[in-house]
């Protein structure tokens, strides 16, 4: 974290983005540093919000939300192929 009154930079592991700053650090901006090979030649250090950083379970709802639609879509395509096909099966 930094302390916006002198600007100096001071490293303060926590154990995740969304614990607490230790006591009498509050005033604190909380940075992270990146890296992807692919991508980069260096590690990026930015603020989560500037990323746009996400939890897992938000993703994962947010997949839910987008496929639930997508399924029954799909279930009421079959069941369709499944009722025409008994209505005029031949016997």
């Amino acid at each position: 974290g930094s302390s916006n009154d002198d600007g100096v930079v001071e490293r303060l592991p926590v154990e995740s983005l969304d614990d607490a700053p230790p006591p009498g650090k509050e005033g604190y901006t909380l940075y992270m540093k990146l890296f992807s090979a692919q991508y980069h030649e260096f590690p990026v250090i930015c603020t989560p919000e500037e990323v746009g950083v996400v939890t897992i379970v938000d993703e994962v709802l947010d997949s839910v939300v987008f496929a639930i639609p997508i399924l029954g879509f799909w279930i009421s395509v079959c069941v369709f192929f499944w009722t025409y096909g008994s209505i005029t099966r031949v016997k």
